[in-house]
Formats: C-alpha cells, sequence, structure tokens
C-alpha cells in the first residue's frame, strides 16, 4: 500500500504537469538555439566537475542558473531541457542509474513546474529598468528553486525516503540556501550580459561555474602517502603542522631543509654532548668564513635536535637548559613518527590510527601541541578528501592563512553536507 501511494505521489503530478504544460505553457523563442546548445554543453561539463567532488552532483551545482539563463533566452520549454541535462548524462550515457525511475519523475516534475513558474514571473512582470529586470530574474530563479524543492526534494523525500518534511526543509533554508542565492545571482548576471556580449556571456558564465568546481576536484585528487617515499610524506607534514601553528616563512624554509636531511641521534653523555658542541662550533665558524648560508647550519640543527625526546628524559642531568627542542625540531619530530607509521614500506596506517599512536607519546617523546596540529591538518583535510591515506594539500593553496585553514574548510564542509 505505501509502495502504491509513494508512486501516486509522484505520477500524478507528471500527468498534471503535462496537462498544464500544453494548456499554459508560453511556446518561448528557438530563433537562438546555439545559446541553449551551449547552455547544454556548459551543464554537461559542470555536471563531470560535480561528481569529482566526493561523488556528490548537487555540491557546487550551478544547473539552476544554466536553467534560469535558458528561460530568459528561450522560455521554459529550453529551461526544463537545460535543467534536465544532468540527469540524463548519469542516466542515458553513463548510465549509473535505471534510466526511468520515480527520482527521475520526481526531478521532471520539480523541473517543469519551476520552469513554468519562472516563466510565470515573466509574464507577470514588465521591468523598464536594468534593476528591474534584474530583480525579474532574480525573482524567476527564486520561484523556480521553491517550486523545484516542492516537488523534487520534499515530494520524494516524505514520499520514498521517509525523510522529515521538517528537516528538509531546514537543510534546503540553512544549508542549501547560501549557496542557491550566490548561483542563481551568478545566472541573472549572465543573463543580462548577454544582450550586450552575446555568446561571450555564456563563456564568461562557464568560466564562473566550472573555475570552482574544477579546483576543488583538483584539490580533492590527492595522492596516497602510503604509495610516497618516506622522505617525501616528512617534508608533506612538517610543511603542513607548519601551516597550522603560522610558522614565518623563513622558519618554514629552514623547516623544509631539515625535513630532507637524515635523522641524527647522538648519544646523551656528558662527554659525547661537550665533544659535539665544539665540533658544530668549528664547523660554523669555518662554514661562514667561507660564506656558507646561515639557514643551513640552522636546518641541521633543527634535524639533529628532532630526535631528542620532548620531556628531555634522553639529556644527562644538569644539562636541562640544552635539552628544551626548538619548534621546527618538535615539528620535524612528529612529521618523522608520523611518516613512519603512513608512508610506503611502513605500517601504512589510515591517519586517524597514526595519530592516535602518535596522541599516545604526547607529552613524553613527542610535543603535545605539535601533535594536536597533526590532528587538526587531518581534520582539515578531510573536508576534501575521504580518503583514509591522502597526502595534506591545503598548505599549498596560495590563499591568505585564516582563509586556508578556517574558512574554506568550514565553508566547504557545511556545502558539502547538503
Amino acid at each position: 500500500m505505501k509502495g502504491r501511494t509513494s508512486h501516486v505521489a509522484t505520477v500524478v503530478p507528471l500527468f498534471v504537469l503535462v496537462v498544464v504544460w500544453v494548456l499554459l505553457a508560453p511556446s518561448g523563442d528557438w530563433s537562438q538555439p546555439e545559446f541553449v546548445v551551449a547552455l547544454g554543453g556548459i551543464a554537461v561539463v559542470s555536471f563531470f566537475w560535480e561528481t569529482r567532488l566526493h561523488g556528490q552532483a548537487n555540491f557546487l551545482s550551478a544547473t539552476i542558473a544554466l536553467a534560469l539563463v535558458a528561460l530568459a533566452v528561450a522560455g521554459p520549454g529550453a529551461a526544463l531541457a537545460v535543467w534536465l541535462v544532468p540527469d540524463l548524462v548519469e542516466r542515458a550515457l553513463l548510465r549509473r542509474r535505471a534510466l526511468i525511475t520515480p527520482g527521475l519523475v520526481a526531478n521532471v516534475n520539480g523541473y517543469g513546474v519551476g520552469a513554468l513558474a519562472g516563466a510565470a514571473v515573466f509574464a507577470l512582470a514588465d521591468p523598464s529598468t536594468l534593476g528591474g529586470e534584474a530583480a525579474t530574474l532574480m525573482a524567476a530563479g527564486l520561484s523556480m528553486w521553491v517550486a523545484n524543492f516542492l516537488l523534487t526534494q520534499l515530494l520524494y523525500g516524505v514520499a520514498f525516503e521517509r525523510v522529515s518534511a521538517r528537516e528538509l526543509t531546514r537543510l534546503e533554508v540553512t544549508v542549501v540556501g547560501p549557496q542557491m542565492l550566490a548561483v542563481l545571482a551568478l545566472g541573472v548576471v549572465a543573463a543580462l550580459l548577454i544582450e550586450p556580449l552575446g555568446l561571450f556571456a555564456l563563456a564568461l558564465l562557464a568560466v564562473a561555474v566550472v573555475l570552482p568546481q574544477a579546483a576543488l576536484a583538483s584539490l580533492t585528487s590527492a595522492r596516497r602517502v602510503s604509495r610516497l617515499e618516506r622522505s617525501v610524506v616528512i617534508a608533506l607534514y612538517a610543511a603542513a603542522i607548519a601551516d597550522v601553528l603560522k610558522l614565518s616563512r623563513r622558519e618554514r624554509r629552514v623547516l623544509a631543509l631539515a625535513a630532507t636531511l637524515p635523522a641524527y641521534a647522538p648519544a646523551r653523555t656528558l662527554r659525547g654532548v661537550s665533544h659535539e658542541l665544539a665540533a658544530r662550533a668549528l664547523e660554523l665558524s669555518a662554514s661562514l668564513n667561507a660564506g656558507a648560508d646561515v639557514q643551513e647550519h640552522e636546518a641541521r640543527l633543527v634535524a639533529d635536535r628532532a630526535g631528542d625526546r620532548y620531556d628531555g628524559e634522553d639529556w644527562p642531568e644538569g644539562l636541562s637548559a640544552l635539552a628544551a627542542q626548538p619548534l621546527a625540531s618538535r615539528i620535524l619530530a612528529v612529521a618523522r613518527g608520523w611518516a613512519g607509521l603512513t608512508a610506503a614500506r611502513t605500517a601504512e596506517l589510515p591517519h586517524s590510527e597514526a595519530i592516535c599512536l602518535l596522541a599516545a607519546k604526547a607529552g613524553t617523546e613527542l610535543d603535545p601541541i605539535v601533535v594536536e596540529a597533526a590532528a587538526q591538518v587531518v581534520a582539515d583535510e578531510e573536508t576534501f578528501v575521504h580518503g583514509r591515506d591522502a597526502e595534506p594539500r591545503l598548505h599549498r593553496l596560495p590563499l591568505p592563512a585564516p582563509l586556508r585553514r578556517g574558512g574554506l574548510p568550514a565553508l566547504v564542509s557545511r556545502f558539502a553536507s547538503s
């Protein structure tokens, strides 16, 4: 009985849509079919980039903006066709889903009523100014969004998925809403630019739609650290942790150089330390006289001290002043330990397990603040890549640190959950 009711909930609206479309839908203007074809092409390219973002085709989706432009150019029939392009590609071309399903019927209902609602706004409005035209376009876009939500997400979700209508509405308003407003604004601008720029306006729209998707898709296609050499992974981890801890550019350069140097753990006896300090002093003096780079010696010191314990228990009594590690050494120590658990030809553990093992050494062998920063790296990266052993990528983005480490992961996490 429930299955029959569910099918009725989608088939009846489809029948009503066909009748209303035949009786009331305006014929549209198909004198410029190249615009509709171009919009469909953008929809196809956009769809392929969308599906690379965690496999969620609704993430950063701009298809409704393309449908709005099609509505403005050629009427509701063109809008419905462009809006359905991703569905048809996924079902008929890629065969990821069956061709005819209740979900497709629900989409046709939502898109069709949305296109008619947008056309009704155009018919009722009579804009005489650029501002009035922009307002009409935005109102049409909003009506398309609301109609599609009511007849697709809400009706289908309640009838087939048994999802709470209240929860669906809350997510649509609070999570999808800001994204949808931005996407519709993009469609409004593109529609307004068609008259002065022609097809070039659609080229600008394609760049604005696809470029963010391509950038984020590239970010999510990270390599697996379990396939990378340990030395490479140490450098990656050290750079990512340094980014979280906000080291200066100079400190990062020293740390990057230290990460390429081999581990060194001298015997921490009183005699050994005195000989080591004397040898290093002579080496530094000779090198500076020869014009060597000071950063190379800093890096050597950072690399050597990375083998020390954080609590200083491996130093002889009475040398507590020398036991404190530089911050860069503490970072490198965690990076080495982390890479020793995840890189190729190690235990190749996932990041979550590796961080747990590092946390067990925090406060004794490792600096707890640095271990916490490593955990933050994993949490931020999982916003983009769901792989258990993906390489860190965020620290490489050419963005201000607050946006790279704070705003961007929060924004993507919020939209990805929609």
